[in-house]
């Protein structure tokens, strides 16, 4: 005698809704690769010491910015400094508020972030997929506790 309809039914409707949330979880975890490998570019650009070194020279020799300005990859060519990929340069040069800013982007992921002489360094919220961005999935990474440590 072969199972109920119904029976079959409510067992096929669990599976599905399992199905769903398995298809969720691994797009979340794209989607957390994806801003990992964009937080460890972002890093890695801004950490390098030699980006350190070309924001020093821009404060100490005003004429570096237009150097800079004037053509940006012979610039960092000239020092050795490789630009990594998704890495865009905009600078802006008026004497009192020399600006450069570099806009980081990876795939879906971008920041703004830059150095401006009179204001020092400054950087946007990052902007990426809105479900990474949702105040659930933030949530649910942010401090977290010892039990029974108040």
């Amino acid at each position: 005698m072969p199972l109920p309809y119904r029976q079959l039914a409510v067992l096929y409707q669990g599976l599905a809704s399992h199905e769903l949330r398995l298809a969720q979880l691994r797009e979340g975890i794209r989607l957390a690769e994806e801003e990992v490998r964009f937080h460890e570019m972002l890093l890695a650009f801004l950490g390098d010491r030699q980006i350190t070194e070309v924001v020093e020279d821009l404060h100490e020799r005003p004429n570096a910015v237009r150097e800079l300005a004037s053509s940006p990859g012979d610039y960092f060519q000239n020092r050795s400094i490789p630009l990594p990929e998704g890495v865009t340069l905009d600078v802006s040069e008026d004497g009192s508020s020399d600006r450069v800013t570099a806009q980081v982007a990876y795939r879906d992921w971008s920041i703004t972030v830059g150095w401006d002489r009179g204001k020092g360094f400054f950087a946007t919220t990052p902007s990426g997929p809105a479900a990474s961005m949702s105040a659930r999935f933030m949530s649910s990474v942010e401090e977290v506790t010892e039990p029974g440590i108040d």
